[in-house]
């Protein structure tokens, strides 16, 4: 009977000693852990912060600021399918500058730069928050209107040719005019896609140019 207390009393500082060298184990990791947060932190953050600029450049156009044609086709599908399972209609505009060519060669590369500048924040003012804008050419832009009738995207298309067309864009002490024209699709997403829709806009914009302009 002694020597089964015994054994007992032995199996007993056996696993009091693994609890312990678990528990050990478990400090040393931990202060492992934290050591290497700390060491790693802000190699982290720079990764994260590589990676969110990565994904930047790859959306968004670096002059103007507005997501780029690939950026706005993936939004454009996107809010095609939403209008599509919701049942309502979708607009798109796009715009082009007039004569942008005729900037470049009177003022220089850099006051175009600065026209288009100009073109994608007057875009900005007069389109709705819900509204989609990008750049999707040298000087073209497009907007997608959401649940926007004929009617009413062509109230803001009229409305952002006149702020164009009104406002010549200051540069070096020159006053550069500046008008737009542009192509008006209504689309209902069940029957058209995003492409064709905005191949459509495209033709109308051309059409517009072809009568005389602004």
């Amino acid at each position: 009977h002694g020597v089964v207390l015994h054994q007992r009393s032995s199996e007993g500082r056996l696993i009091n000693v693994q609890r312990l060298q678990w528990y050990i184990l478990g400090v040393v990791l931990l202060a492992l852990l934290v050591e290497a947060l700390t060491i790693f932190r802000p190699m982290i953050r720079r990764i994260v912060d590589y990676t969110s600029e990565i994904f930047r450049l790859a959306t968004v156009d670096a002059l103007t600021g507005a997501p780029n044609r690939r950026a706005f086709t993936d939004r454009g599908n996107e809010e095609f399918e939403r209008s599509r399972r919701a049942e309502v209609i979708v607009c798109i505009l796009t715009l082009d500058a007039d004569h942008f060519k005729n900037v470049n060669d009177t003022y220089g590369h850099a006051a175009g730069d600065a026209v288009l500048k100009a073109l994608a924040e007057a875009i900005r003012r007069v389109v709705r928050q819900s509204d989609v804008m990008g750049r999707i050419g040298g000087e073209e832009f497009a907007v997608l209107l959401p649940g926007t009738d004929l009617a009413g995207a062509t109230t803001l298309a009229e409305r952002l040719r006149m702020s164009v067309a009104a406002k010549p864009i200051s540069w070096e002490g020159q006053k550069i005019s500046l008008t737009v024209s542009i192509g008006i699709v209504e689309a209902n997403p069940a029957t058209i896609s995003f492409e064709k829709a905005l191949d459509c806009a495209d033709k109308a914009m051309y059409q517009a140019k072809g009568s005389g302009r602004n």
